[in-house]
């Protein structure tokens, strides 16, 4: 596997992380809609976990351990956030 990334992909990733923070953010601050919170955190968790394979693919198993942890934060905050049924 290449170390080189495209700079496009990079730039996708990082701007798909700040939309993610502004998402969950913004809609508990705001109180307009509220449910974006729990779907930003299961993309950013979503982006974490291809991030953590990427890191495993390229043999930098020892990088993996921040994603896991922010992938363990966002499920709890997705769980926190998610409008229960009663």
């Amino acid at each position: 596997m290449s170390n080189e990334v495209p700079r496009a992909l990079t730039q996708a990733v990082g701007l798909f992380e700040i939309l993610g923070a502004l998402g969950l953010i913004l809609p508990v601050a705001t109180g307009i809609y509220p449910w974006l919170t729990p779907v930003a955190t299961v993309a950013l968790a979503l982006l974490q976990f291809l991030a953590a394979l990427y890191q495993i693919a390229g043999g930098e198993k020892s990088e993996v351990f921040s994603n896991v942890l922010l992938l363990i934060l966002l499920a709890i905050i997705a769980y926190i956030r998610w409008p229960l049924m009663p």
